[in-house]
């Protein structure tokens, strides 16, 4: 990678990272992944899905599904007590 080939002509990381137009936090914070594991390091790991806490189990939308279809005249409290 270019940045790194320029730190290795140069000995100056300021100057290489200058020239590559990175922040020398961002030059150090890659070094590690670029040594241990070369350009496919840097990829961006991905990111992890997110947790939502207000996502419904899937059994569970189904049982209310059910049962509202079942008791069209009762309401969330009556069916929440049920479930």
């Amino acid at each position: 990678m270019y940045l790194f080939e320029l730190v290795e002509r140069l000995v100056n990381v300021s100057e290489a990272c200058r020239r590559a137009k990175v922040s020398r936090s961002t030059y150090y914070r890659w070094k590690p992944r670029y040594e241990k594991e070369g350009v496919e390091g840097l990829r961006e790991p991905k990111s992890h899905a997110v947790h939502n806490p207000h996502t419904i189990d899937p059994e569970i939308e189904r049982r209310i599904t059910d049962l509202r279809l079942e008791h069209p005249d009762c309401g969330k409290k009556r069916i929440a007590q049920w479930i």
